[in-house]
């Protein structure tokens, strides 16, 4: 299903470029549309698998976004929102009046609507896993690693990660906070708690950035402020660290 994934500014569909392409344009890989509803169809049955056949204690998320603000221009985003707002966004982004009607303020509204829709569909993703996820075992955790800056992660990505915690779409986010920077770490911690609460939140931090010597510090300052844990990332990292020695 090569109609599955993201398609470009250019109305390129992300299959078409090659690995070493999708590395040139700053891209970390090959990204689906989630506003295509057989999209998250299919990922809902791969969560069911491992929730149904494997004992495991839940299900963690990644890369749960758009890459850019220029993409979903494939078919089916275009289907999707076009659905409910009967106007192309191909049309939006290219200044195509379809409607000779239209004022340059409706064309800034139909914008700020194109960008809402991408981003409830990444919120949808997440709240419909979630759903599948507690329906089978409400002791299932349900959770997803998010951009550390939530405003970029808004703005940017459609990564409403913020509104997924307040709304219950997962038991905890985790913003990679990747730094070795001690201090910097206290001061984002301390002001995602401000923004989810302490219980809806697994602290990031970048393992394979330092030494074992500073990543104890970082711990130490995300365990005072009683968050409801930490991750490291990653095994690899660490592993080539010595931290395991």
């Amino acid at each position: 299903h090569p109609e599955w994934f993201l398609a470009d500014e250019q109305g390129v569909n992300l299959k078409h470029y090659s690995v070493e392409e999708i590395k040139a344009m700053g891209l970390e890989g090959y990204f689906l549309q989630p506003g295509n509803e057989a999209v998250r169809e299919h990922l809902i049955l791969i969560v069911k698998e491992i929730i149904e056949n494997y004992d495991v204690d839940g299900i963690h998320m990644d890369y749960v976004r758009y890459p850019r603000r220029d993409y979903g221009y494939d078919v089916g985003g275009r289907v999707g929102f076009m659905r409910e707002y009967y106007v192309d966004p191909w049309n939006i982004k290219n200044r195509i009046s379809v409607d000779e009607a239209y004022t340059e303020d409706t064309f800034l509204d139909l914008e700020s609507k194109w960008e809402d829709w991408r981003r409830d569909q990444v919120s949808r993703t997440v709240r419909e896993i979630f759903e599948v996820v507690k329906l089978k075992n409400a002791e299932l955790q349900v959770s997803v690693a998010v951009i550390g800056d939530h405003n970029h992660a808004y703005q940017d990505l459609y990564q409403d990660w913020v509104s997924w915690a307040q709304s219950n779409y997962v038991d905890f986010v985790v913003p990679m906070l990747y730094s070795s920077n001690v201090d910097w770490i206290d001061r984002k911690t301390k002001g995602t708690i401000k923004l989810v609460g302490r219980e809806k939140l697994v602290v990031g931090l970048g393992a394979y950035l330092q030494e074992h010597e500073n990543l104890m510090l970082e711990i130490a300052r995300v365990q005072s402020v009683g968050t409801r844990g930490y991750l490291l990332f990653s095994y690899g990292g660490m592993k080539e660290k010595g931290y395991f020695d």
